[in-house]
């Protein structure tokens, strides 16, 4: 009698929602294309769902605080309240960074580790001069700010 190999399982989707809104129009078209779906609340969340399954497929919905933030990773534009931030490359991955973190801190090694890689050695003063412009111009923009937490890291809150 031959034997017959099972079909792979379908690949794997994780969507992040915001906890503000929920990412059901997402889920649903994601399980009808027959994929299988997680979903996490945050960044933090997606990761430990993840753990280390390199196969998986992340989703970003709705990542953002509700402050009026709005960030397209496609188009590398953030708004706050519709106004357009004028963000450098760096100073944009770092307000995605901070955002996906949905107020909670972001420390220092990890925002070094992300933007410039977990061995860089160069200037340890390179990342305060980048908040310090990225505060400036959403401080223009709108209420947005970004709270240092001193000898942790920083998180985004209302300026």
């Amino acid at each position: 009698m031959p034997t017959t190999t099972p079909p792979p399982p379908a690949p794997r989707v994780l969507v992040i929602g915001s906890g503000n809104e929920p990412p059901g129009t997402i889920v649903e078209a994601v399980a009808a294309a027959g994929h299988r779906v997680e979903v996490a609340q945050d960044v933090a969340e997606a990761l430990a769902l993840i753990g280390g399954a390199p196969a998986a497929v992340v989703v970003a919905h709705g990542a953002e605080p509700a402050f009026g933030l709005h960030i397209d990773p496609v188009s590398r534009e953030a708004r706050i309240d519709g106004r357009r931030v004028d963000l450098t490359p760096t100073e944009f991955e770092l307000l995605r960074l901070i955002a996906a973190a949905g107020g909670r801190t972001v420390t220092r090694e990890r925002i070094v580790g992300v933007l410039w890689g977990v061995r860089w050695t160069g200037d340890q003063h390179a990342l305060d001069v980048h908040i310090s412009k990225l505060r400036g111009k959403l401080r223009e923009a709108g209420t947005l700010g970004v709270t240092t937490v001193h000898g942790v890291g920083y998180r985004l809150d209302r300026g």
